[in-house]
């Protein structure tokens, strides 16, 4: 709790040490001048065998989608060729995804330690721009034609409060509830399965259980090492099943009937019917990989609400794969709280490329960006880590229209939200994954959580931008 307080000062400081940004005049004018419909430039960028690009990712594990992708697919050694005397230097953080943004955070606010590309969830896309931290890529993207082939709403994900874009679409993802072929057979838990409301849910939960100690009846993401996939994957893929949202119209909803619920179901997996994975799993930084690489493909686990991105594992490509993986695990639309219209819910997420405000070689790094992002190469990066492709066009790729479960994850995207475009949403963030741990952990019931919810997110945004229903 003392290292999630210091975080969240640090994040705090940097944010108050700067001041908002758009597209600046410089900017404008050099990207306006240079910018061509290939992502290339027109003009000479300055001596192209001094330009070293330094790009900043996190680090998964040893088996990094993103490393074996650069490798195998030759990206950066295609670029090198195409532009003699650049050089990509990779410099990695290695870190749980709760401590990625920080450390990179950390990074961005100094021109000594700003890389010049980097990953960034778009989570925190609004945050970092009204920092100051990313380059506005408006002028770039207006003359790349490839920008038209990104869908809509992946283009959404990368602005910034100000309406402009600040990245590059890497991915997007929609979320729902992973179960085990094999363990629902000796559940008696009929297969496809699509639960219709909640109950359903904890009802398969309930018969799994029966099956002895040795099976997980239901995982979802409730350790804030996790970072933001407690947010999205657990807390908002449940509020938003009730039919409201975290924010709405400018204002942060911090007290109704729908958030109670929204924990009491929590409450009810991890505590008053121990229906919830074990804590030392649920806790662990390793207990995602333990879940994909171990107790799913051993059939040890019945459920997990999760992103879909997690299917990367059981590829060909993957950690874990699985032969006819499509036969052994299934993936069913997370149910609203009690059916209806409409039926199912999911988030919608990702990450993306983008360009330090710092860096001295933005025409370079955005042709980078370009000859990653073009059909070919974002559609394979897509399959690498078993994310969905931000493109519209990746479907004309016969390996990724023929992927396991691509029908679903695209099927899913028909209910699907983002997360709120504001400042204060990766504050609020935090605070909604300390709270959730300790709900899971059994150190409040859900009544307290809901009320220290409302106090919380109220001593982050303000009372007077908070409502209640």
């Amino acid at each position: 709790m003392k290292m999630k307080k210091v975080i969240a000062l640090m994040l705090t400081s940097i944010m108050a040490l700067t001041t908002v940004v758009g597209c600046s005049k410089e900017e404008a004018t050099s990207t306006a001048s240079t910018a061509s419909k290939a992502g290339t430039k027109t003009t000479e960028v300055a001596k192209v065998e001094d330009i070293v690009l330094k790009f900043t990712y996190k680090q998964a594990s040893a088996n990094d989608p993103l490393e074996k992708f650069f490798t195998e697919r030759k990206i950066i050694e295609q670029f090198e060729a195409e532009n003699p005397g650049v050089k990509i230097q990779l410099t990695p953080i290695t870190s749980q995804e709760g401590d990625y943004a920080t450390m990179l955070a950390l990074q961005l606010s100094s021109e000594k330690t700003a890389p010049d590309i980097f990953m960034e969830d778009t989570y925190m896309t609004a945050t970092d721009a009204a920092s100051g931290y990313l380059a506005c890529l408006d002028d770039y993207l207006a003359a790349w034609d490839d920008w038209d082939h990104y869908l809509e709403g992946t283009k959404d994900a990368v602005k910034g409060t100000d309406g402009k874009s600040y990245g590059i679409p890497i991915s997007t993802d929609s979320r729902g509830i992973w179960y085990s072929y094999e363990v629902f057979k000796a559940a008696g838990i009929a297969t496809p399965w699509q639960p219709k409301t909640w109950e359903d849910v904890l009802d398969a939960a309930r018969k799994i259980k029966a099956l002895g100690d040795e099976i997980t009846p239901f995982h979802m993401t409730v350790g804030s090492v996790n970072g933001e996939g407690v947010t999205m994957q657990t807390f908002q893929m449940l509020l938003y099943g009730t039919g409201d949202t975290m924010y709405e119209n400018g204002k942060w909803l911090v007290e109704s009937q729908s958030i109670l619920d929204t924990f009491t179901f929590i409450d009810t997996t991890y505590n008053a019917e121990k229906l919830g994975s074990s804590l030392d799993i649920a806790l662990s930084s390793e207990g995602s990989a333990i879940i994909n690489t171990e107790l799913f493909p051993n059939a040890k686990i019945g459920m997990r609400l999760d992103t879909s991105t997690i299917a990367g594992n059981w590829a060909s490509t993957g950690a874990a794969p699985i032969e006819n993986v499509e036969e052994v695990i299934g993936f069913a639309s997370m149910p609203t709280q009690n059916g209806g219209d409409p039926a199912t819910i999911t988030m919608c997420g990702g990450w993306s490329w983008a360009i330090s405000e710092y860096s001295k070689n933005k025409d370079m790094a955005f042709k980078f960006l370009a000859f990653c992002g073009n059909q070919e190469n974002a559609t394979w990066r897509s399959l690498y880590d078993g994310r969905m492709s931000p493109r519209d066009d990746s479907t004309a790729i016969a390996e990724y229209a023929s992927r396991a479960y691509i029908k679903e994850m695209t099927g899913h995207m028909a209910n699907a939200y983002v997360r709120p475009k504001n400042e204060s949403y990766a504050m609020v963030s935090t605070q909604v994954q300390a709270l959730i741990e300790e709900l899971a952990s059994g150190s409040i019931t859900a009544a307290q959580a809901a009320e220290q919810y409302k106090a919380r997110i109220t001593n982050v945004v303000g009372e007077e931008n908070t409502f209640k229903k």
